[in-house]
């Protein structure tokens, strides 16, 4: 028995095996090296603007009543508003935040002063439990 084959002419170079003629295109990748660079660039520029931005939203104000003489005058039990009319200001919660009035319960408030320097204080029920200084000089 031989075969029969079908007598099908050879196909064109832009011919697929079911007929269809389409122009001849270079396949495109999906991402070109050129993209993926101008992504990285455009990724980074983003974030350093974005540190940028937090960087200078975190720094704060700085407090010359930030000493190491106010901070010996803080003693256990003062109240909120004692501490806050030595210092200056309202402090900060950690974290961001500032109090609009006395803690409740337990609440620690940082008093940032020159540099790195600062006083954190923890109040119980509104009065001083314990201080802590940083780099106070």
């Amino acid at each position: 028995m031989s075969e029969i084959t079908p007598n099908r002419p050879p196909l064109a170079d832009n011919q697929d095996r079911l007929g269809d003629k389409s122009p001849s295109v270079k396949p495109r990748r999906p991402w070109q090296t050129w993209q993926v660079v101008v992504l990285i660039v455009l990724a980074l520029l983003v974030g350093f603007a974005v540190g940028a931005v937090s960087l200078r939203l975190t720094r704060h104000p700085a407090n010359a009543q930030v000493t190491k003489e106010n901070f010996s005058k803080i003693k256990p039990g003062m109240t909120y508003d004692a501490v806050q009319e030595l210092l200056g200001d309202r402090g900060e919660f950690p974290g961001g935040g500032v109090p609009t009035g006395a803690p409740i319960g337990q609440r620690s408030i940082i008093w940032y002063g020159p540099g790195n320097s600062r006083i954190t204080v923890t109040f119980d029920a509104g009065v001083v439990k314990e201080k802590l200084a940083d780099h106070l000089d």
